[in-house]
């Protein structure tokens, strides 16, 4: 444990929690819901019209449910998961005074230091998959229907792949790390998520390059399987 931090905790949801959880998620779909029928009547010059008006020739428009998922889709996926990777990625930055002021001195490494955080801790780790058929892997027979949770983000701790995979390195090259996937569910806002780490950080180590960890705070991974993150970083400068 780095000096300074009091330390990490682990929540434990339990079924009234979940309860309220899913009852959240229903609630935040009706409030989409909503704003879809208000874009209907009165358009605007944003995403949601846009996704209203939007038709391929020769395709029904997308439905209710469609949009509604999809809205939903690039808020958790192109919004939590860029907010987790910024936290996680100050974390890691400022544990180290050395590493800030190293950005703060070679902006130039932003772009490589934002590819590290996504290797290093990743905001996206693991998906459900369920098998097609039986398959054999590594010696262990998977029966077909059988649904895995795979943890891809261990690859990018893969020894044979990454020299010193547990060292946190702000200019380690090459990087072939999966934290957007592989092969055809390679994440479609690479080019975004990329764009958004590195204006991020370009800008707090130009605007502040005295910022640094608040000490002895508590850091508290938020409470969900899917995302990693914390609930809250205290810093100060």
């Amino acid at each position: 444990m780095e000096p300074g931090l009091a330390g990490t905790h682990v929540y434990t949801i339990d079924e009234e929690r979940q309860v309220a959880c899913a009852q959240s998620t229903v609630a935040f779909q009706h409030y989409l819901a909503g704003l879809l029928a208000e874009r209907r009547d009165h358009p605007q010059d944003d995403l949601i019209s846009t996704l209203l008006l939007s038709c391929t020739p020769g395709t029904d428009p997308l439905t209710e449910n469609e949009l509604v998922i999809m809205l939903q889709g690039l808020i958790l996926a192109g919004h939590e998961s860029t907010t987790n990777m910024i936290g996680s990625g100050l974390l890691l930055l400022l544990e180290d005074p050395s590493r800030w002021q190293m950005l703060c001195e070679h902006p130039e490494f932003i772009p490589l230091t934002v590819e590290e955080i996504l290797r290093f801790d990743a905001p996206i780790q693991m998906f459900a998959r369920m098998t097609t058929q039986e398959v054999i892997v590594d010696g262990v027979t998977l029966p077909e229907d059988a649904t895995l949770l795979l943890i891809y983000g261990s690859g990018n701790r893969d020894e044979e792949v990454f020299a010193d995979a547990d060292e946190f390195q702000l200019q380690r090259t090459p990087n072939h790390h999966l934290a957007f996937g592989h092969g055809v569910h390679f994440c479609v806002g690479v080019a975004l998520a990329r764009l958004e780490g590195r204006i991020a950080f370009e800008t707090l180590t130009s605007r502040l390059p005295d910022l640094r960890l608040v000490p002895r705070q508590l850091l508290t991974h938020i409470p969900t399987l899917l995302f990693r993150g914390y609930e809250r970083l205290e810093v100060r400068w």
